[in-house]
């Protein structure tokens, strides 16, 4: 849908992370990109998909972090 109609931008998601398995257990959109597909699919992709990297050296359970996703859909003949 988004790549039908010529959509791009820079979604941010705030997420919280799991500092023993790197899994995601909470996320909020920061910035939109300003098309509904592309902010759903960031926060889709970060609730569903994403394991970012544990710390051994951080003394908390949890740590936050801001992920962007660059979105430019190009055409091609």
């Amino acid at each position: 849908e988004s790549f039908r109609f010529g959509e791009q931008g820079i979604a941010s998601v705030h997420v919280v992370v799991r500092n023993s398995d790197g899994v995601v257990t909470r996320y909020r959109l920061t910035r939109t990109s300003g098309f509904y597909y592309l902010d759903s699919i960031s926060c889709i992709t970060v609730a569903k998909n994403a394991h970012l990297p544990t710390n051994p050296r951080l003394t908390t359970d949890y740590y936050e972090a801001d992920v962007d996703f660059h979105y430019i859909l190009a055409r091609t003949p």
